[in-house]
């Protein structure tokens, strides 16, 4: 389940297009067609007996404006629910086949997949925040950053650059051979959290490797 990097590369897509507004964002603002009241002919009687004939007028011309106002805006709309429905891979059509806009589509494939991607960050979040360094110190680093590289395909916020930095020197080996290592780049980490630039990850990684 690759959402995350499918709806960032669709969004960009369509936001390149000049069809993000069709879909979702601050400038989607879709026209609004009233529901048709159609007008209704009545006939009764008044209190001399005499049979009247009443008209009650529905909104069929407020209808029929809205509608011819909302063509251009539908034509787009239609345009970019075709290069949403192309970005999805076949075996997942199923979930926008039957989706009448762009912004139906893309909420129905947030719906169907963003909770699993939800709660895989939030497992790989604790398995990082966990994972301790054992006997093989560069099998360890490289777990580490597939690990991070999944939880940032999966959500891009749960876990920021700087706090996946403390997570590689708090779990890093503890060894006295990494000692020396260990001490500079906690040192690093305690310059960051008073108030210093944010520690990057790059940092602490290029620190590590060429310590082993």
């Amino acid at each position: 389940n690759n959402y995350a990097e499918f709806q960032s590369k669709a969004k960009r897509k369509l936001d390149a297009a000049g069809y993000w507004k069709y879909v979702a964002g601050d400038e989607y603002k879709p026209p609004i067609i009233p529901k048709l009241v159609e007008s209704q002919t009545h006939t009764g009687f008044d209190g001399e007996g005499n049979e009247i004939t009443i008209t009650t007028r529905g909104n069929e011309v407020e209808v029929n404006v809205a509608k011819k106002s909302a063509e251009a805006w539908l034509a787009q709309d239609k345009r970019a629910l075709a290069i949403l429905v192309e970005a999805v891979p076949g075996p997942k059509l199923y979930v926008v086949e039957d989706c009448k806009s762009a912004h139906d589509a893309w909420e129905a494939l947030k719906e169907t997949y963003e909770p699993t991607n939800a709660l895989m960050a939030i497992t790989l979040k604790s398995h990082i925040s966990s994972f301790m360094c054992g006997a093989n110190p560069v099998a360890w680093r490289v777990e580490m950053m597939e690990k991070y590289q999944r939880l940032r395909r999966a959500d891009a916020g749960m876990l920021p650059d700087h706090e996946f930095a403390k997570c590689l020197i708090t779990n890093m080996s503890q060894s006295d051979k990494w000692q020396y290592c260990r001490d500079i780049l906690l040192e690093e980490m305690t310059k960051s959290e008073q108030g210093g630039e944010p520690l990057k990850s790059a940092f602490v990684l290029a620190r590590l490797q060429r310590e082993e």
